[in-house]
């Protein structure tokens, strides 16, 4: 199933963009992305406890590198054997390459069946009624778990009014939303100085940031020009000259 629509630059559907994006996730000088993977799986599983034994389908709105679905389904599948997996992305690549870490599930072989990929760009309005739609048909009325894990808040300017939209749209009450963010203590010049030079140094999240402009373009960028210019509220800016 597929829908196009607008979506953030980092969803851009193409091989170089989704492979770059999987290995920055793994660079140990961008532990941010590194570490949220290695923690994900105690984190999810203390979170998940106080729900234990509810069957729940799921639909995860931006897998990534679909580690950390692989340990929601790990839980939940044993609860619920018939469960759907639903993983949502407009970028073809990006679920293929987020489907990896579910086939070395144990379960895998006879839960494959159930596993539906759909490329849709979920920030669009008219798409997540297609969602639901999708949902209603395989699911009915049994609950369904969705989540937004990793990065993918980010990658939109007005975040909290996503998730504001997406619980309205597409949350019933039997339902849950896993919602997954990096906090900071405080919000000052020298926090914002301290995670450019985070970004800065990892090589590996530089050829993500250009390598849809390479994808996309004739354009030549020399690496060792590619830095953080400034940043606004949340968003790093990158320049290259």
């Amino acid at each position: 199933m597929t829908r196009s629509g607008s979506s953030p630059a980092i969803r851009i559907g193409e091989f170089e963009p989704a492979v770059n994006w999987q290995r920055a996730c793994t660079d140990p000088n961008y532990p941010v992305m590194r570490d949220g993977i290695e923690t994900f799986s105690r984190r999810w599983r203390s979170l998940h406890s106080r729900h234990n034994g509810r069957p729940y389908h799921y639909i995860s709105l931006g897998p990534d590198t679909g580690e950390k679905d692989a340990a929601v389904l790990a839980d939940l599948q044993p609860i619920n054997p018939e469960m759907y997996y639903v993983p949502v992305d407009m970028s073809a690549e990006l679920l293929r390459l987020g489907l990896k870490p579910i086939q070395s599930l144990p379960f895998f072989r006879q839960f494959r069946n159930q596993l539906l990929p759909v490329q849709l760009d979920f920030s669009v309005e008219e798409n997540v009624a297609e969602l639901n739609e999708l949902r209603d048909r395989l699911m009915g009325d049994e609950p369904v778990l969705f989540s937004l894990l990793g990065n993918t808040m980010a990658n939109f300017d007005e975040d909290v009014d996503l998730v504001e939209r997406l619980s309205k749209q597409l949350l019933r009450p039997q339902d849950r939303l896993l919602v997954e963010v990096a906090t900071a203590s405080h919000l000052d010049e020298r926090m914002a100085q301290q995670a450019a030079r985070e970004y800065e140094t990892s090589w590996v999240f530089r050829e993500f940031v250009i390598s849809a402009l390479r994808q996309n373009t004739d354009l030549s960028v020399n690496m060792n020009y590619v830095r953080l210019k400034e940043w606004s509220r949340r968003v790093g800016r990158w320049s290259s000259r």
